[in-house]
This record gives C-alpha cells, sequence and structure tokens, in this order.
C-alpha cells in the first residue's frame, strides 16, 4: 500500500451549523480536489481508488453514518459510487480502522 495520506475534512467541526447536504457536498469536494492533486503527481493515471472512511461504511462503499464529519444519523451517501462516477475507475471505501488493520496487519 503506497501513497496514504491523512487530511482534516471539511466537516460539521470547520462548518457547524451548516445543512447536512452541504456538509456531505463540501467534504465530497475536498475529497475529489485531493484525489485529482494525488492523480496529477502519479507518474500514471490511476487504475482504482481507495479512501477509507471515518463512520460506517456498508459493504458497497456507502456512508452509513458520519457523526464526526456531517453530524448524527443523517442520509446515506454512496461515496464508492460518486467518486467511481468522477474519476472512472474503481473506488473503495473502506471504514477506516478497516483500512488500518489493511495497512499494518499486511506482511
Amino acid at each position: 500500500m503506497s501513497g496514504v495520506r491523512r487530511v482534516a475534512v471539511d466537516g460539521v467541526a470547520r462548518f457547524p451549523g451548516l445543512p447536512t447536504g452541504e456538509l456531505q457536498a463540501r467534504a465530497v469536494g475536498q475529497l475529489v480536489r485531493l484525489l485529482r492533486e494525488c492523480s496529477l503527481a502519479a507518474p500514471r493515471s490511476p487504475s482504482a481508488l481507495a479512501v477509507a472512511f471515518a463512520g460506517p461504511v456498508g459493504h458497497t462503499g456507502t456512508v452509513v453514518d458520519a457523526p464526526t464529519i456531517w453530524g448524527p444519523r443523517r442520509p446515506e451517501l454512496p461515496l464508492s459510487q460518486v467518486l467511481s462516477c468522477e474519476f472512472g475507475v474503481p473506488a473503495l471505501v473502506p471504514n477506516d480502522v478497516t483500512a488500518a488493520g489493511w495497512r499494518y496487519a499486511a506482511p
């Protein structure tokens, strides 16, 4: 695994009081910008993306809840689908704890 990067999110902690939809749009927009930066800096175009998410994520890459980003019990966000459509490649979106397990348990 390479290119691991941790970034503070444009979420509820930075923008308290914003509606959920706007917080989700800000977080996705920030993520897309960061992924584009990484993609431009890479020696070749990515064939897939992987983004660890802080919160419960379903097996399809749908963010089920994101209390630290846009507050508790808000509408689900199909983040894997959004990123796949945006970049035209498969996108894997695991929970951050799951991703950490993959990263540090790997030989």
